[in-house]
C-alpha cells in the first residue's frame, strides 16, 4: 500500500500571484517568461459494473490529461516565439514550399521533449519552491500576437502556446533544468 505524505504546516499558507518559468530541455539557454497558465486537468476513466442494484465504480486504467496552455511573454528578438513556431513547423508533415525559414535553429527539435514550469515563492522571487515536470511535450499551436502603434510602450507582448504532452509530475525533489 502506498502512503501519501503527511502535510506540512504550510499547508494553509496560500500560494499567492508568483513568478513563473517555463523551459524546455532539449533548449536549455531558451526560457519563457509565463503570466498565466492552468495546470491540465487530470482524469481517470472509471470502469461501471451493472448490478440489479446499482452501478458500481471501479478503478480505470487510463488517465487522460488536460493540454497545457501558457502564455508567456514574447522576449525582444522574438526567440521563443520562432522556436516553437520552427518546432510546430518541423513536426508537422507539410510540403516544401512550407519550410521554415530557420531563423532560429531548432536542431533535432522534430520530436518531442520534457518541459518544466518552475513556480517561485511571491515573496522571495529567487526562490524556487515547485517544479511540474511534463514528459514528452510537443507544441501543436501557437497564439497570435497582436502588433499596434497604438499600445503604450511598456506594454508587454505575449503570446499563447498550447502543448500535447504524456503526463506531468511534481519534482520537487531535484533542482530545475536552469
Amino acid at each position: 500500500m502506498t502512503t501519501c505524505p503527511s502535510p506540512s504546516n504550510d499547508i494553509l499558507t496560500p500560494l499567492y500571484g508568483s513568478k513563473f518559468q517555463f523551459g524546455i530541455q532539449k533548449l536549455p539557454n531558451l526560457s519563457f517568461s509565463v503570466q498565466s497558465f492552468q495546470l491540465p486537468s487530470v482524469t481517470v476513466d472509471v470502469a461501471l459494473q451493472n448490478t440489479p442494484l446499482q452501478t458500481i465504480p471501479h478503478r480505470g486504467a487510463t488517465v487522460n490529461y488536460e493540454d497545457l496552455s501558457i502564455t508567456f511573454v514574447v522576449d525582444s528578438k522574438m526567440d521563443n516565439y520562432k522556436v516553437l513556431y520552427n518546432w510546430i513547423m518541423n513536426w508537422c508533415d507539410r510540403c516544401e514550399c512550407c519550410a521554415p525559414n530557420n531563423l532560429y535553429d531548432v536542431g533535432e527539435m522534430t520530436d518531442f521533449s520534457d518541459g518544466y514550469l518552475n513556480i517561485f515563492d511571491p515573496k522571495d522571487k529567487s526562490k524556487r519552491i515547485s517544479t511540474i515536470k511534463f514528459i514528452d511535450m510537443i507544441p501543436y499551436s501557437i497564439g497570435t500576437i497582436e502588433f499596434s502603434t497604438t499600445n503604450q510602450e511598456d506594454t508587454i507582448v505575449t503570446a499563447t502556446a498550447t502543448f500535447k504532452f504524456t503526463y506531468f509530475m511534481f519534482d520537487d525533489e531535484v533542482k530545475s533544468y536552469h
